[in-house]
């Protein structure tokens, strides 16, 4: 899996993400999924009530969805990059 800096890269559309946020509520789990608005150029966290994640650091496609016929194990990213 692949990490991009935010300084370097954001995601091209809508969607969710594994994000990095350092400085962000729970301390002890500073990756979390968070959906990214491109609207905005923001991502935001939907635990506990929607709100702004300004301390993400890097963000990485999520992986594929299980299916039936992967046994629900796949870790490559859909062809096209996106979530």
């Amino acid at each position: 899996m692949e990490l991009f800096n935010v300084k370097d890269k954001l995601p091209e559309k809508f969607g969710s993400y594994l994000v990095f946020a350092p400085l962000s509520f729970p301390k002890n789990s500073r990756f979390m999924i968070a959906e990214f608005y491109d609207d905005n150029n923001t991502f935001y966290s939907e635990s506990g009530g929607e709100h702004a994640l300004p301390d993400v650091t890097h963000w990485a496609y999520l992986p594929a969805e299980p299916t039936a016929s992967n046994n629900g194990f796949n870790l490559t990213p859909p062809v096209d990059g996106a979530s």
